[in-house]
């Protein structure tokens, strides 16, 4: 993949995080729990299984229900930074999972735009 790839992913990131820094976050202190690489992929997780449960048809998304995916998010956010840190100082998050972990967070953004407009149109 090359180290140009990896900076483009992380500048993109940090352009373009949406949720991280608002006001019902403590970024410090969810920055400072994100100790393994497992902390991270479970904030990953966390946010998947919101998104799989508001997907169902069935389920009607509600006002609550977006503030809890967009604190999710903005966590996952979070451990992505973490994950940029262990890239840069340690070898415990390779290219291609820093990479993967970007890539999955635009997923999620464009996943929650279509549940906005899912709670829209109810």
């Amino acid at each position: 993949m090359g180290n140009k790839t990896v900076q483009i992913s992380i500048n993109k990131f940090r352009e373009k995080r949406r949720f991280s820094g608002e006001d019902f976050f403590k970024d410090n202190k969810v920055f400072n729990e994100m100790k393994t690489k497992q902390n991270i992929y479970r904030a990953r997780v966390i946010v998947q299984n919101h998104i799989d449960t508001y997907n169902d048809k069935s389920f009607d998304v509600g006002q609550e229900d977006i503030q809890d995916l967009k604190k999710g998010i903005g966590e996952f956010e979070i451990a992505i930074s973490k994950a940029i840190q262990l890239y840069e100082h340690t070898i415990e998050i390779t290219e291609e999972e820093l990479i993967e972990l970007i890539d999955n967070l635009f997923s999620f953004y464009n996943e929650f735009e279509k549940l906005i407009t899912k709670k829209t149109f109810r």
